[in-house]
């Protein structure tokens, strides 16, 4: 059984918070967007062996990608509107 304590729940908001961010979306979006199945993440490393978690939705030129690492968000293909390419910090 997953304990439900209040630090639990402020990981899961940090979380979507973060995801929202990788993936250019509000967070109540997010939600929905995760209830429907439109999003898939993936667990990896990269080259330098630093894990991450691959965040993607959409298809087309709408689809949106992004790793999500501990400490920073790397967007990839074409950033979202109003972003920065490349690496981004993140304030989860």
């Amino acid at each position: 059984m997953v304990s439900q304590t209040p630090d639990m729940y402020n990981e899961i908001n940090v979380l979507f918070g973060t995801l929202a961010k990788a993936l250019d979306v509000p967070e109540d979006t997010l939600a929905r967007l995760l209830e429907d199945g439109a999003i898939t993440l993936e667990t990896g490393r990269d080259d330098r062996g630093a894990p991450f978690v691959l965040a993607a939705h959409g298809t087309g030129e709408a689809r949106r990608a992004a790793r999500v690492y501990k400490d920073r968000i790397l967007h990839l293909g074409e950033p979202p509107e109003g972003s920065v390419p490349g690496s981004v910090p993140s304030n989860p």
